[in-house]
């Protein structure tokens, strides 16, 4: 909670002059505040609320840092499921803000979580059972999965709705917004098309990544991670989990195996085996924040998977 206190704080004081000017805007992580950035270019910076390199699902805002967001015109974050303690804190701290929760926005492209170590195992032969059992809590955490912005479609909805927002809280810099907003949704259309071109040829390679971070990614782009390492929200799997990924990685010929670096790479080295091994960043962590960290974020998922599939 301290993590919070400090990071709104100094992340406010520090941007205070690019901001006392024009619309007082705060953002949740990373991703979504390129993308907020880049439509408030030329206008003034939005503020990051959590840091690279921070989880947003356990971060929590202490009351005394209270007055920091009291002034704030508005907040655009992606939903409870992210970030859940921002929900209370929005309505009883930020009482005159906007709050803009992006993954509400009409034609946002939603999935549930996946279940299972790997994915698309519902049946589990009877010989399976017992490790279903020792394991069960692997499967407890279901719902909504919250990373939505690795579908780049999604975010070209979002910054419409970004756009629509500061328009009608700026109005005197409506235009700038609005032109931002068609140019960013243009380049990330260009992104998206040059990212189908480059993965269409590896649609049938079997990967398996450290966490379910990516189907939405997964699903704009037609490829299909073969299992996932350790739970949706990070938590640690159970020795059962981890030995059904390694059968699953030695059996069915998976090719690579994902880490990422807020986590120990270790795990990914005790079940690869003999496949290939990189690095994914879903969250931007090794980037610098602002305008362009989101398309950079995307292609850069883009260019692992596709030299690791390739390498093999």
């Amino acid at each position: 909670m301290n993590r919070l206190l400090s990071g709104v704080t100094a992340a406010l004081l520090l941007s205070g002059g690019a901001l006392a000017e024009g619309v007082r805007v705060v953002v949740d992580v990373a991703p979504i505040h390129s993308m907020v950035a880049r439509v408030m270019q030329n206008v003034a910076e939005p503020t990051l609320l959590i840091r690279a390199g921070d989880s947003p699902h356990d971060f929590a805002l202490r009351p005394s840092a209270a007055q920091s967001l009291q002034d704030v015109d508005v907040v655009f974050w992606l939903g409870h499921m992210l970030t859940p303690s921002l929900e209370d804190t929005l309505a009883t701290v930020a009482t005159h803000a906007q709050s803009v929760e992006l993954s509400e926005v009409p034609g946002t492209t939603v999935l549930e979580f996946r279940q299972e170590a790997v994915f698309g195992e519902d049946h589990h032969d009877d010989e399976h059972e017992d490790a279903h059992d020792d394991h069960h809590d692997d499967h407890a955490h279901e719902g909504v999965d919250p990373h939505m912005w690795l579908d780049p479609d999604n975010a070209a909805i979002w910054l419409t709705e970004i756009a629509d927002t500061l328009q009608k809280a700026d109005p005197k810099n409506a235009d700038i917004y609005a032109a931002n907003a068609a140019v960013a949704k243009s380049e990330y259309s260009e992104l998206s098309l040059e990212i189908d071109a480059l993965l269409s040829p590896l649609k049938a390679e079997q990967f398996v990544v450290f966490h379910d971070a990516y189907q939405y990614f997964e699903n704009r782009f037609h490829l299909e991670a073969t299992g996932a390492i350790v739970l949706s929200d990070g938590r640690a799997p159970s020795a059962a989990r981890l030995n059904e990924v390694r059968d699953e990685i030695m059996h069915q010929g998976v090719t690579c195996v994902f880490s990422e670096p807020q986590f120990d790479p270790r795990m990914v080295q005790a079940v690869a085996g003999m496949a290939n091994t990189a690095e994914l960043d879903p969250m931007g962590v090794e980037i610098t924040s602002g305008p362009d960290l989101y398309p950079t974020l995307i292609r850069n998922l883009a260019m692992a998977i596709s030299s690791c599939l390739r390498n093999h």
